[in-house]
């Protein structure tokens, strides 16, 4: 009888598992680019294409940055500017973003271990079917060379 009681949870557990998991909306789109060891230049722009949405809605937009426990980053603050433009209309938007990267006792608010994971929420977007575009990233801080920051990333999803 406890070898039934074990399955009976083992199967209710692993069944749990999967809804949870597959409720989660899947990103349109999800991009990370790599910084140099050396660190981010101020002037070094990532850039992330969007390829053709497949459907109209509503969409949220997230910039992500892993940074390394190795070569720690120096500041509780990272600010970026993120560049939105939609297909060729030449039409750009451009946002300033404030990544809070240590709570308020000074500990690191990302997920992981050796890279420490963060996920900022930038915008909510009405955006039609067969969208494309580009989303640029740069660090927009006082210093020219920052060390510590080891990707950055876009992830669309759909609300």
């Amino acid at each position: 009888m406890p070898r039934t009681t074990a399955l009976i949870a083992v199967a209710a557990a692993l069944l749990t598992a999967t809804l949870l998991t597959a409720c989660r909306p899947r990103p349109a789109s999800y991009a990370f680019s790599s910084v140099p060891v050396d660190g981010w230049e101020r002037g070094h722009v990532l850039t992330f294409p969007i390829d053709t949405l497949g459907s109209a809605g509503t969409y949220r937009l997230d910039v992500c940055l892993r940074t390394s426990t190795a070569r720690p980053y120096p500041f509780r603050t990272l600010w970026l500017e993120v560049r939105r433009q939609p297909g060729d209309s030449g039409r750009v938007h451009t946002d300033t973003l404030a990544c809070n990267l240590v709570n308020a006792k000074g500990d690191p608010d990302g997920r992981g271990v050796s890279l420490l994971q963060y996920d900022f929420a930038l915008d909510t977007l009405s955006l039609p079917a067969g969208t494309t575009g580009t989303i640029s990233v740069r660090h927009i801080m006082s210093r020219d060379i920052l060390q510590g920051i080891s990707d950055v990333g876009i992830r669309l999803t759909p609300l």
